[in-house]
């Protein structure tokens, strides 16, 4: 059962101006707790822009909100479910509508992709969520994102389980130093928005899912990896780019059909039918990043850099 926590600190509203009218900024801010196993951040905006980063306190996790006055609804909301306590964030307008079609991509395996076409009268740089996370605690973010953008610098947290969808809004992730602690799991679902991923390594993650339906993705792996990854790509009919240091070990499974394209670096030797390692990979095959691509109708390169 789910029980609400009583350690939700609300700080009062501010009206600040914005070009012409009037904008709300607020501030809420919880006490982490040490005697919780795990914090399961889940954040929803539908429109706007989100922020995620190391709040660099101990104990504290604040989220700030910025919108139009009278235009959006944020709220912050503590559950709590046995050792796991769950915030949940949303930034939600009142202008903004959903409708929800499904495609289906017929490739070398059937992957169906969810589209969201939105109907609104604002600019989405107009709403704002950010939060600072706690770095110390054990955490799960579950995204979802409707249209606008999200920045995630996740360098130096303990994130177990990441997990973003996304209709229509670009995603960046970045890692500027490791993760603390080994990701158990890494789900990216991006329909039509574009996705980057920088030094993915560094989250140290066991299984990545990535899902592209129509937009373009670009994951960087950089020249020093930390653990074996397993990684499952999707691409509809958008496009991907992997790139990695020349000296990263990375094997590469492809499953293909005759309406997609791929491009592998002239360093990738073929060992078998449609599998492709580097050289690094065999002398380091417990370090590699073994990657299935699955191309429906889009297209999939691999570039090696200096």
């Amino acid at each position: 059962m789910l029980h609400k926590a009583l350690v939700l600190v609300l700080c009062p509203l501010v009206f600040v101006p914005w070009l012409h009218g009037q904008q709300t900024a607020r501030v809420d801010s919880f006490k982490t707790s040490s005697s919780m196993q795990l914090h399961e951040y889940r954040i929803h905006v539908p429109l706007g822009q989100t922020f995620v980063r190391n709040g660099g306190c101990n104990s504290v996790s604040s989220i700030r909100y910025h919108h139009p006055a009278g235009r959006a609804k944020a709220t912050l909301d503590l559950d709590t479910m046995g050792t796991v306590l769950i915030p949940n964030i949303s930034l939600s307008g009142g202008n903004t509508h959903y409708q929800q079609s499904v495609t289906t991509l017929r490739g070398s395996a059937t992957m169906t992709v969810s589209r969201s076409s939105v109907t609104m009268d604002d600019d989405p740089t107009r709403y704002l969520v950010e939060l600072k996370a706690d770095p110390n605690m054990p955490s799960k973010m579950v995204m979802n994102l409707g249209y606008g953008s999200a920045w995630l610098d996740l360098g130096g947290m303990d994130i177990r389980h990441l997990d973003i969808h996304s209709a229509n809004a670009d995603v960046f992730i970045s890692y500027k130093t490791m993760n603390t602690h080994p990701m158990k799991e890494m789900r990216l679902n991006t329909g039509m928005g574009k996705l980057v991923v920088r030094n993915l390594e560094r989250a140290r993650a066991e299984a990545i899912f990535i899902e592209n339906g129509m937009g373009m993705t670009r994951i960087i792996l950089g020249e020093e990896p930390f653990q074996r990854t397993n990684t499952n790509i999707q691409v509809g009919s958008g496009s991907c780019t992997l790139l990695a240091g020349k000296n990263y070990p990375v094997k590469v499974v492809l499953k293909t059909s005759m309406f997609s394209s791929v491009e592998l670096s002239p360093d990738m030797i073929e060992t078998s039918d449609n599998v492709f390692v580097n050289l690094a990979y065999k002398s380091s095959p417990q370090l590699a990043t073994v990657v299935v691509v699955d191309v429906s109708m889009g297209s999939f390169s691999l570039v090696f850099y200096e």
